[in-house]
């Protein structure tokens, strides 16, 4: 696995943030370096390649790993989920390489987000105007992060950044 780039790039210009309203308003000053990925429904998987591979076009690669994991930790995402069937599904959601992205293989924001933080051993912070969210590893054979991503959806475009 490539190493881990900083969320904050000291060496990024500060770019003004366009999306006005899509999170709660103390959240604003809080918002030091953000990606606007592209916009072709993939860009869920292009976050999490954004912020490991320093880039975007990565995101087969993440959404490759994500499935991975599904199914080798069958009986930890079973306990979670509920179901080997919702597992199965979530599995079936990642397994998408080429194109613009089918309904039905697009991120399952919430339950992705677990797969995620375990697959990548990482804290993910999910903002969002309606609600947010944090969500830890629950497995790993590193002790500690290796690092904390923050996903932002904006609601209104169902775009995140």
């Amino acid at each position: 696995m490539s190493s881990l780039s900083s969320v904050v790039n000291p060496n990024s210009p500060l770019v003004p943030f366009p999306f006005n309203n899509a999170f709660p308003g103390f959240m604003y000053e809080f918002i030091r370096n953000w990606k606007n990925v592209v916009r072709d429904d993939n860009y869920g998987f292009r976050v999490v390649s954004n912020f490991l591979f320093g880039d975007e076009n990565h995101w087969v690669e993440i959404r490759r790993r994500i499935s991975y994991d599904l199914w080798h930790l069958m009986n930890v995402y079973e306990q979670l989920f509920g179901s080997v069937e919702r597992v199965t599904e979530l599995i079936m959601k990642t397994n998408w390489e080429e194109g613009l992205v089918l309904p039905e293989y697009l991120m399952d924001t919430h339950d992705h987000l677990y797969v995620i933080a375990n697959t990548f051993n990482l804290c993910v912070v999910f903002l969002a105007l309606s609600e947010s969210t944090t969500v830890l590893p629950l497995v790993s054979n590193i002790v500690g992060t290796a690092g904390m991503i923050f996903i932002g959806l904006i609601e209104e475009l169902q775009h995140f950044i």
